[in-house]
C-alpha cells in the first residue's frame, strides 16, 4: 500500500468517525416531548460527559416554560415559570431539586391573575443539573404531574 492511500484511509477513517459522534449527539440532544398525566420515578437526566439530557414530561395543559427543557445557562434565572392553557386549581405545585436532592425554590409558587402562570423564585447559589417538577390542577381538581429540567453551568475564567 503506498503511503498517500494509507493517508487517505486514515483521513476518511478520522471522518466518518465524526460524522457518527455528531449524529449520536444530535439526536441525545433532541427533547422530548411526550404526553402524559403521571410523572414517572426514574431519574430525569442522563449525564453523557458534558452534556445532560432530560426527559420532559408534559402535562396536557403545558404550554411552555422558562427556562426550556434542556437550556444551558451560564448564571442561574432569578425565577422558574410555568405556562399553562387553562386556569389552575388549589393543589398546583412547582419545585427545583438540584443533582443531589436539594429544594433550590424559594417558598411556594406564585400565579398570575388569571392562574393560568405559575412562578418560583430561585435560589442565587443554584447550579449543575436542576429538575423542574410541577403539578397542575385544574379547577375541577384532577391533577397531573409534569417535569424538565435545565443546567447553570458557570463560566470559569
Amino acid at each position: 500500500m503506498s503511503r498517500e492511500f494509507r493517508s487517505g484511509l486514515l483521513f476518511a477513517g478520522i471522518a466518518v468517525g465524526l460524522v457518527v459522534v455528531v449524529i449520536i449527539t444530535s439526536r441525545q440532544l433532541k427533547p422530548s416531548t411526550e404526553q402524559t398525566t403521571s410523572v414517572e420515578v426514574n431519574p430525569t437526566a442522563n449525564t453523557i460527559g458534558l452534556v445532560t439530557n432530560f426527559v420532559e414530561v408534559r402535562t396536557s395543559t403545558f404550554v411552555e416554560s422558562v427556562p426550556n427543557n434542556n437550556a444551558l445557562l451560564a448564571v442561574a434565572p432569578n425565577t422558574v415559570r410555568v405556562m399553562f392553557s387553562e386556569t389552575l386549581g388549589t393543589g398546583s405545585s412547582l419545585t427545583v431539586i438540584n443533582g443531589q436532592g436539594q429544594y433550590l425554590q424559594l417558598g411556594r409558587p406564585t400565579f398570575s391573575d388569571d392562574r393560568r402562570i405559575m412562578t418560583v423564585l430561585l435560589a442565587k447559589h443554584a447550579s449543575g443539573p436542576l429538575t423542574v417538577s410541577y403539578r397542575a390542577c385544574s379547577l375541577d381538581g384532577i391533577c397531573s404531574d409534569g417535569r424538565f429540567g435545565f443546567v447553570v453551568r458557570p463560566v470559569t475564567p
